[in-house]
This record gives C-alpha cells, structure tokens and sequence, in this order.
C-alpha cells in the first residue's frame, strides 16, 4: 500500500509538472492535417527550427519535419506541448558546416516529398525554393543565407538534430562537417523549445516565404 501511494504521488507530481504553463500560443502552430512538414514551409516547423538557431545564435537551424509529431491549438503552450512536438529526445548539436554541403542537404531534403519522406528540413535562417518535377538532385533554387546567397565555400554555424548529423535520413553529407557541440554536451530538442518559449513568452510563429514550392 505505501509503494502505490509513492507511485501516485510521483505520477500526480509529473502530471502537475508536465502542466506547468510556459507560454501563451496566439497562433495555432500546425503541423498539418497532410503531414504538410514533410513537404512545404510550417509555422510549427519554423518555430522549432528557430529554437535550434536561437540557442547557438547559429546562421542556421535545421529540422527534420517527420521529427514534429503534432499540432499546438491557441492558448497555454506547456512543458507537455513541448514534449509532444519533439517526443524522440534528440541533441540539438553545434556544427561548422560548408555551403555545398548545405546545399546538398536541402537536395537530399526534397528528394523524397512525393513519398512523404521524414527528411524534408523545416529551416531558419535560409529562403530557398524547390521544383518537385525536376529530377532528384536538381530540384532546390535560389538559395538565400541570411539574406545572401549561398556561399558555397563559406562555413556557416548550423544548429540541428544529432539524428540528421549522424546521417538519419539520408543526411551522409555531413560526416565531414566540424562537430563544436556534440552529443554529449548537447541539450534535447524538447529542452530547447522550452527555454524558447519561455523567452518568448508569447508564440506566434507565421509563414514567412522561406520555403517556395515552384508548381
């Protein structure tokens, strides 16, 4: 009887943890009702990869789009919210990566969006279009950095997923890439969408351009 009673209390004490408001949500982040991630611009992918930018003040943040896993509706945004978007516990790690291997991710990001394919990068810091008729490997234009074009010998600071540096997904570009915060010194995505918030204080995330599907 005493174990079910300290069982209980530390389960109502996650319950109560896990409603902790940190956030006011004014526009509904959605995920969409045709996993719209996995192929086009979200407000919900914008605001997680604005997250990973924000935490390293990095040039860029990386998403993978099959990684969110739900919508948030207007209202309390809480640690629970958090957890639902990114459940799977990813790092959010620090790299200095170079603007080909950049592009080639933003190729291998698109190649599968027929398919629905998890890959496809939410992004900050980057305005790129993409034509999905045109073969796979040719399909991404007009790459913009900050408001510049792509350099493609320059090193940008990309803040990501340790899954999509690691090579999930496809994403085998970055094996040569200089790691500058590694797993082990790495926060979880969840963890870093809080502290986002928190300093948001209000979350209204829109759609801004910065992906462009050319039909």
């Amino acid at each position: 009887m005493e174990f079910k009673a300290l069982t209980d209390y530390y389960q109502n004490k996650l319950e109560e943890d896990l409603g902790q408001t940190i956030a006011q949500v004014e526009t509904s982040l959605d995920y969409g009702d045709n996993h719209e991630s996995r192929y086009e611009e979200t407000n919900i992918g914008n605001f997680v990869a604005d997250s990973y930018r924000d935490h390293f003040n990095a040039d860029i943040g990386l998403m993978n789009g099959g990684g969110i896993r739900t919508s948030i509706l207007t209202g309390e945004f809480t640690l629970r919210d958090a957890y639902a978007i990114l459940p799977f516990g990813n790092k959010v790690i620090l790299a200095n990566v170079k603007g080909e291997t950049i592009q080639a991710a933003l190729e291998n990001s698109v190649s599968r969006v027929e398919s629905l394919g998890r890959g496809f990068l939410q992004v900050s810091g980057i305005h790129y279009s993409y034509n999905p008729d045109l073969p796979v490997g040719e399909r991404v234009q007009s790459v913009t950095i900050n408001n510049e074009p792509i350099d493609l010998e320059k090193d940008y600071l990309v803040a990501m997923p340790n899954y999509i540096f690691h090579g999930g997904d496809g994403y085998t570009m970055f094996a040569e890439s200089e790691i500058l915060v590694d797993d082990t010194n790495a926060q979880t995505d969840a963890e870093v969408l809080i502290q986002y918030a928190s300093k948001l204080g209000t979350i209204n995330a829109s759609l801004e351009g910065r992906i462009v599907v050319i039909q």
